[in-house]
């Protein structure tokens, strides 16, 4: 990317089935053309962050990444969080999640970014389905 300046970092499930693939919307959707964003697609995206607890291994892996993220492209000034109704809380056995608690725990990713990184420009939203697109949590 020797001409563009990474304005941001992504962190978005990386599921790639049709009315899943998170990042293909996010760029038709949420980035602007001349913007230049540093995709962290994983498996259960931003899930972990909510839930340190629950899911430490992730939780870790992923704030490698950003860290990482954030070195190597240190023009960075936002982190773009997208979350959807994901099959990975099946993976936190110790309880059930509606769809209100999912969009909720956007509202936690944004508020312990915000407090890591108060540099940065957190943005959260949550991918309702391709008609309806993305809603905006904070």
């Amino acid at each position: 990317m020797p001409n563009e300046a990474v304005i941001g970092i992504g962190i978005f499930c990386s599921d790639p089935r049709p009315g899943a693939n998170l990042w293909k919307e996010m760029k038709k959707r949420l980035v602007h053309v001349e913007e230049t964003i540093v995709p962290l697609g994983v498996l259960g995206g931003p899930i972990s962050l909510a839930n340190q607890d629950d899911l430490p291994t992730e939780f870790n892996f992923l704030m490698a990444q950003i860290y990482f993220a954030l070195a190597t492209f240190p023009t960075a000034k936002r982190i773009l969080v997208v979350s959807h109704d994901c099959g990975y809380y099946n993976q936190i056995r110790s309880r059930t999640f509606t769809l209100l608690d999912k969009e909720n725990d956007l509202i936690k990713v944004a508020n312990f970014l915000k407090e890591r990184f108060p540099e940065l420009v957190v943005t959260t939203y949550f991918w309702t389905n391709k008609e309806a697109g993305f809603k905006k949590i904070s």
